[in-house]
């Protein structure tokens, strides 16, 4: 599936793609997502667009083959190879991800074992299966929140149609606005803390890095496959995609600004003009015409799912290259940007030519 990444080596395929935009993009968010990790002031802010653009286009790809196969068995089969890839890909970063935990908590705690009990064991396996951001491999939640959210859109639009999807994704997006970026605003304005007290804790900890995230951007994304299906005018017309895109992009950098005074808070996860402002950058992604060979476009596909899923290792080692090189602030913040990013591509590299020194087959299985 085009949202998830098909290796495969340039000699398989030679043809050109379409939507190579789309994969161009992907790269430069992935990029951006480490500027949100380093706090790099602005970076941090064109990086919220990342998660929402990749839950669309994995989405739309998806649809776009599942909507075309000739029964509802052939579609359960796809939905669960969707499943069952993004489960082995989550579970094999999880081990890779393993020494960094040992690390950190040795750091934390090195003079101490950690606390093994029954109630703990609960509490991580509900963390590891259903949220999946737990310990230092911070970015796998998406991978949990991809399968969760696959399977409650499909069943959503399987059985009660798109229209009222769309309107329970919209409602459920408004109700993460009120505990998240427009919290404080919610909270004191109408005393909603007050008069729903069960949003006040456990609704916002679910909204943090949950599947409930990609309810609206995956039904985004099913309702792009459904413009390019039936009005092919609309995901062409450069202009009017365009003007939209900037529109909603100056509206939410003017958004961040304000809950930026509000809250003190550089940048959210989710904002009100965020969601429109991916919508049609995943549109202007589609109508760029880039011509790129198949297997190119698959290269830059893998690569931004292995910066995205990779980054987070090197965050154990800010605080003492920060010191090392004696940086604070603002400039400690690039400098850890600018030294992740290129570390991430490195390793990136290494990975690749250790899976063509090797061929171990597990090493294709975490992209």
């Amino acid at each position: 599936m085009h949202g998830l990444l098909i290796i495969m080596s340039p000699s398989q395929t030679k043809s050109t793609t379409p939507y190579v935009g789309i994969d161009l993009l992907k790269c430069i968010l992935a990029i951006l997502v480490v500027a949100i990790h380093t706090h790099a002031p602005f970076f941090n802010i064109l990086g919220r667009f990342a998660v929402p653009f990749f839950f669309m286009t994995s989405s739309f790809f998806f649809f776009k083959k599942y909507i075309h196969l000739e029964n509802r068995h052939a579609q359960n089969i796809a939905l669960w190879r969707y499943a069952k890839k993004l489960a082995i890909m989550y579970v094999l970063w999880r081990i890779l991800y393993l020494p960094f935990d040992i690390y950190k908590n040795f750091q934390s705690n090195p003079n101490s074992f950690p606390n093994i009990s029954v109630s703990g064991l609960i509490k991580w396996f509900f963390k590891f299966v259903f949220i999946g951001r737990d310990g230092t491999f911070i970015t796998g939640w998406y991978l949990i929140a991809s399968i969760f959210g696959m399977l409650v859109i499909v069943f959503l639009i399987r059985y009660v149609g798109l229209r009222v999807t769309l309107i329970i994704s919209i409602i459920v997006e408004l109700l993460i606005l009120m505990v998240t970026s427009y919290g404080q605003v919610t909270f004191s304005i109408i005393l909603i803390n007050h008069a729903l007290p069960f949003l006040n804790n456990p609704f916002s900890t679910l909204t943090t890095n949950t599947f409930i995230r990609s309810l609206l951007p995956f039904t985004l994304g099913f309702i792009i496959f459904m413009l390019s299906n039936s009005h092919k005018s609309i995901t062409t017309n450069k202009k009017l995609i365009n003007f939209y895109l900037i529109l909603f992009s100056i509206l939410y950098i003017v958004e961040c600004i304000v809950l930026y005074r509000f809250t003190g808070v550089g940048s959210f996860d989710e904002t009100l003009f965020l969601q429109p402002a991916v919508f049609f950058l995943v549109l202007y992604g589609m109508a760029s015409h880039v011509s790129l060979s198949t297997s190119h476009s698959l290269y830059l596909r893998e690569f931004s799912t292995f910066i995205f899923l990779v980054h987070p290792m090197f965050f154990q080692f800010r605080m003492s290259l920060d010191q090392l090189v004696n940086i604070t602030g603002v400039a400690a913040d690039y400098f850890n940007f600018v030294w992740i990013v290129l570390a991430s591509i490195a390793t990136y590299f290494a990975y690749r030519w250790l899976r063509k020194l090797t061929g171990f087959k597990w090493l294709r299985y975490i992209l």
